[in-house]
This record gives C-alpha cells, sequence and structure tokens, in this order.
C-alpha cells in the first residue's frame, strides 16, 4: 500500500500469516542445513515486528479521533454538506506562511550573496521564483475557487501544477477525468482539462517543478489567460506534429 510519506508496511501482517500457513512440515532442510519450518517462522515473526507499528496506529487511530475535541476544528471543505464531518484544525485551515529566499541587502548580510537557485522552475519561458506555502490549505482554495469564479471561470476542469487539483470541492467546477485530488506523478488529467493553474507560492514546490518538466518534456503549449498574487492560468493545447517530431 503506497501512501504519502512512504511505504506503510500494513501488507506485513497478512504477509506473516501466509508465512505461517505455507510452512512445511518438520524435518525440512534448506539448501544450508536450516530447518525450513523454523526459517519461516522466524521469517513471520519479523515481518509482525517491522508491520508491529503500522497496525497499532491503524487499530488506534479511530480511538484517538473519537477522543478528539472537535470544538475548535472547522470543516476541511466548506460549503460542501456532503464533507462537513472533514475536520481540521484552525491554524492548519486558515493560518499561512511561505517561505522564500529574502534579499540579504540591508541586513548585514551583503558580503556573503545569495546563490542562484538551482534548476529554477520554468514555465511557458518564465522563471517563477522560488516560494513554499506552509498552512491554510483551506483558505487557499477557497480563495482559488472564488476568484476563478469571479473572474468567469466557472463550471471548468482545471488542473493545478501543485498538490492538490481538487477545486470541485470548493466551488462549481468539474472534476477533471483521468486525476485524482493529490498529486502522484506525471501530468494525468491536463488532456481532459480547460486550463493549468499554476500556484505562484505553491504548497508543495517539487510538485510544481514535476509539473512543469514535464509539460516541457510533453511539448504542451501554454497560453497565459489570468494572473493574480496567488495563481497563474494558462490555457494549455496538445503539442503540435512538428513540436512532437
Amino acid at each position: 500500500t503506497w501512501q504519502n510519506w512512504g511505504n506503510d508496511p500494513q501488507w506485513l501482517y497478512l504477509f506473516a500469516f501466509l508465512v505461517v500457513a505455507l510452512r512445511p512440515p518438520e524435518g525440512s532442510v534448506v539448501r544450508f542445513g536450516h530447518d525450513l519450518r523454523r526459517v519461516m517462522t522466524f521469517v513471520a515473526v519479523a515481518a509482525l515486528a517491522n508491520g508491529a507499528g503500522s497496525a497499532i496506529n491503524l487499530a488506534s487511530s479511530p480511538l484517538h479521533h473519537y477522543a478528539l475535541d472537535s470544538e475548535e476544528m472547522v470543516p476541511l471543505v466548506p460549503f460542501n454538506p456532503a464533507l462537513a464531518d472533514l475536520l481540521g484544525g484552525r491554524d492548519r485551515a486558515f493560518a499561512r506562511s511561505e517561505v522564500r529566499p529574502v534579499e540579504l541587502t540591508g541586513i548585514g548580510l551583503e558580503d556573503f550573496g545569495m546563490p542562484e537557485p538551482e534548476d529554477p522552475v520554468v514555465i511557458a519561458g518564465e522563471v517563477l521564483p522560488p516560494c513554499t506555502a506552509q498552512g491554510a490549505y483551506t483558505a487557499t482554495y477557497v480563495a482559488l475557487a472564488r476568484d476563478l469564479e469571479a473572474a468567469g471561470f466557472g463550471g471548468t476542469g482545471i488542473f493545478a501544477a501543485d498538490l492538490l487539483s481538487g477545486f470541485w470541492l470548493f466551488g462549481d467546477f468539474r472534476p477533471v477525468k483521468g486525476a485524482a485530488p493529490w498529486y502522484y506523478d506525471g501530468l494525468p488529467g491536463l488532456d481532459d482539462s480547460d486550463y493549468l493553474l499554476v500556484p505562484v507560492c505553491p504548497t508543495t514546490a517539487k510538485v510544481r517543478k514535476f509539473v512543469a518538466k514535464a509539460v516541457a518534456a510533453r511539448g504542451v503549449e501554454l497560453t497565459e489567460v489570468r494572473r493574480t498574487p496567488l495563481y497563474i492560468l494558462y490555457r494549455p493545447q496538445a503539442a503540435s506534429p512538428v513540436a512532437m517530431r
């Protein structure tokens, strides 16, 4: 089971039970003279030990969530009755901070200089400044949805060069076929998208870089249609046969 932060070994317990069930009769000997039944028992115990942390967390998480005080929490997806019980911390939902390089002039660090960013993000020929936003996921996507709707882009399908693309959860937008709300890799869903939204300060900078490189590699032509302090909106167009060659 591939999880967002690595391989959470929930399958190890099933593996351990299968190993135990498949143990041969006593007296079976492997190439180096070890008892195969005993060896497989050791393997099963090791699998149980390695999977214990994930299993305990999985079993105890409902109890932890049940004991949480929801009075200080807010809906992560507001204005959506179907998801009204999906709650999160107020700070995580609304408090936003940004990490970006600062100009060293005037603060006593002028002599050290500021190195040029390595492998800059380039979209439609424009080098985007490095920046990473932290927190305020709910506030950011509500603001994006409101601005896009007010600008006349409601009802369209939008692919974001960021971790989340589920604009249809926050406003009048259609889900993009082939894409997931959470980014994993490549450009799934871009072919069905009406627009590509590139955040000025993404929540996950490496995702913006992945998308930029994938767009360039595919030869997708981008036409800018809107720019705000939060995002740049492009209309993607499939690469022409000449570009493909």
